[in-house]
C-alpha cells in the first residue's frame, strides 16, 4: 500500500514541488512513528 501512495503522490504533484512534497510526507510519517506510540500509552 505504501508504494501505491508514493506513486499517487508523485503523479499528483507538480515536478518542481515534488521534492518538497516527498520531504513533507517523510516528515509526517516519521513524526507519526514517534508520537503515535507515546499517545497510545
Amino acid at each position: 500500500v505504501d508504494a501505491l501512495q508514493w506513486i499517487m503522490l508523485q503523479g499528483s504533484v507538480d515536478e518542481r514541488l515534488r521534492g518538497r512534497a516527498l520531504g513533507a510526507w517523510n516528515l509526517t510519517i516519521g513524526i507519526g512513528w514517534i508520537v503515535g506510540p507515546l499517545t497510545m500509552g
